[in-house]
């Protein structure tokens, strides 16, 4: 089940951790793949990405890419924030009101998992805080959490060795080992569109 941040059209990858749970922000002045194929496989993906990072790492000789830390501040509000607003008001509670909580629920509809199965990960396999009070909606199995919380256990929750260093980078397991190398950074995907033409052999 783990996985790092994926991106779908206007969302920007960003890592906070080898992430569980797939939170998404929007993009920032970046154009998504014109087409959904383009580069549909995932070996072509993983490719084009080590392709790009590795020719990024030879152009850079001075400048070093500093990468936000896991659970930067700034990274952990834009996404709760941003979950909230695209997801529909469940409990209509204090706490969901909060855009520095978010539900279960909420979590359940945007990466379209079972709302039992996110409850239970969040309240007995993390060991989150229930940040909601309101009796009707725990009759109703509300369970929100502190979205730095949730980040900064999920972190904690991944083994050292398959854990990024630091946002905006990616994982893979290429032979068994994970490696933890990658930019995903926006710049990382400016030109992404003309890397996915090494898939095809074209230059």
């Amino acid at each position: 089940m783990l996985t790092t941040w994926i991106t779908k059209r206007h969302v920007h990858i960003r890592c906070f951790a080898t992430f569980v749970l797939l939170f998404f922000r929007p993009a920032r002045g970046r154009e998504a793949l014109h087409a959904d194929d383009e580069c549909s496989s995932e070996g072509c993906a993983l490719n084009a990405l080590q392709r790009h990072s590795l020719a990024r790492q030879q152009n850079v000789t001075v400048e070093h890419v500093q990468h936000p830390a896991l659970c930067d501040a700034n990274i952990v509000a834009e996404t709760c924030e941003g979950i909230n607003k695209l997801t529909s008001s469940y409990f209509g509670t204090t706490a969901d009101e909060d855009l520095e909580v978010v539900h279960a629920a909420e979590i359940a509809e945007h990466i379209m998992a079972s709302p039992r199965s996110v409850r239970e990960f969040l309240s007995r396999f993390l060991g989150l805080q229930n940040r909601e009070d309101d009796q009707k909606a725990l009759a109703k199995d509300a369970v929100a959490v502190n979205c730095m919380d949730l980040c900064e256990k999920l972190v904690a929750s991944i083994p050292m060795a398959e854990r990024p260093p630091s946002s905006d980078v990616a994982c893979y397991r290429p032979s068994g080992k994970v490696t933890c190398d990658i930019d995903v950074s926006a710049n990382a995907f400016d030109g992404i569109q003309q890397l996915a033409g090494i898939c095809f052999g074209s230059s």
